[in-house]
């Protein structure tokens, strides 16, 4: 009886029978959220916000990341923290993370109480 219940065990081990589809499920419960397009003086917030950065500031950047398998726009919000690495007029790049300033939805760090412009 030894000798079967060991050959048993292997036999019940766990077995995938269809491969990512845990993953597949997984991507199907995500939630994702239309873009909402930004006041103009959240536009004229962020602009300035822009203009304050120097490289290697430490930011923590929410930007809007859209899914392109989806029809419209419809995505995710997300937020990476890090030293900016590379900045232009186009993209910004935050602790390796490439994000189109078109997606920028708000900057947070120390390095914006250095100017006096006050956002109410």
């Amino acid at each position: 009886m030894d000798r079967y219940s060991s050959h048993r065990a292997k036999q019940s081990a766990p077995f995938a029978a269809l491969k990512g589809y845990e993953e597949a499920i997984q991507r199907k419960e995500e939630i994702f959220s239309p873009y909402a397009e930004l006041s103009d003086d959240r536009k004229e917030e962020l602009d300035w916000k822009l203009r304050m950065l120097s490289y290697h500031d430490m930011i923590t950047a929410t930007y809007f990341q859209k899914n392109t398998a989806l029809p419209g726009c419809f995505g995710n919000y997300q937020t990476d923290t890090g030293n900016i690495e590379y900045l232009n007029s186009k993209k910004i790049r935050v602790s390796g993370t490439d994000i189109d300033l078109e997606n920028l939805v708000d900057l947070q760090g120390k390095c914006f109480f250095k100017g006096t412009k006050s956002f109410s």
